[in-house]
């Protein structure tokens, strides 16, 4: 003898996951924030070369501000030049922080990897 219930209940089961599924894939993308990351401006892989020989944050700085000097204008940044990828800079303000990084391996005499990290934020 066959238990009805059971199929009742598998039934139920199947009914169940279906309605999740529904409203995880067509109710849920429907509540996204409306904000919009801003785009990255990709400042230092646009001066690279200039700032290839660069080893202090002065004349990434320097560079920076006069490539665009808009950028000055708008954002706030910190610079970093480390050879640890993992490097931890202080001083980041609890704001929407956006990183630029270019990995630099060196001129044609000199083998000197670093990684050159622009932290910056909206003002």
């Amino acid at each position: 003898m066959v238990n009805k219930k059971a199929y009742l209940r598998t039934i139920e089961v199947v009914i169940a996951v279906l309605a999740t599924f529904m409203f995880v894939v067509y109710v849920m993308p429907t509540y996204v924030t409306g904000e919009t990351p801003a785009e990255s401006v990709d400042l230092l892989i646009s001066i690279a070369d200039n700032i290839r020989d660069c080893q202090n944050i002065s004349c990434v700085d320097s560079a920076v501000s006069s490539f665009d000097p808009v950028f000055v204008k708008r954002y706030d940044y910190i610079i970093n030049i480390s050879s640890d990828p993992n490097a931890i800079v202080s001083g980041l303000p609890r704001k929407d922080i956006y990183i630029d990084s270019v990995y630099i391996a060196g001129n044609i005499s000199n083998y000197d990897p670093k990684i050159i990290k622009l932290y910056y934020w909206e003002r």
